[in-house]
């Protein structure tokens, strides 16, 4: 079975819960601050989850870059620094992950 490689990519999760008391202002908030984060360089992808096992409103969020100065340069930028600040102001149990392609898991012909 032969194995493909995948190109070098960063992924950068965002985790948070939005209390019921915060939701509304979340929503008002979130309408333009995720555009203000894709204006900024260097995101190839950008995706968006919410559990759907639970009533709770617990989100997920991944930025792909091509490679690590890429994410670095695109998280120095000023308006992210500020949508991250404010996110953290309107959100609890806030967390971030940086990671990047895992060399020693083989990717498989078979799911082509």
């Amino acid at each position: 079975n032969k194995c493909k490689r995948e190109p070098f990519m960063v992924l950068y999760v965002l985790k948070w819960s939005i209390s019921s008391e915060q939701l509304n202002a979340y929503k008002k908030w979130a309408e333009l601050a995720i555009e203000r984060t894709l204006i900024v360089p260097n995101v190839v992808e950008f995706r968006r989850y919410r559990t759907v096992a639970s009533p709770s409103n617990q989100i997920v969020v991944t930025y792909e870059f091509t490679d690590l100065p890429a994410w670095a340069k695109w998280y120095s930028h000023e308006e992210v620094q500020k949508v991250l600040d404010e996110l953290s102001m309107l959100v609890s149990n806030f967390s971030t992950e940086i990671w990047n392609m895992a060399p020693i898991v083989p990717i498989s012909n078979q799911s082509e």
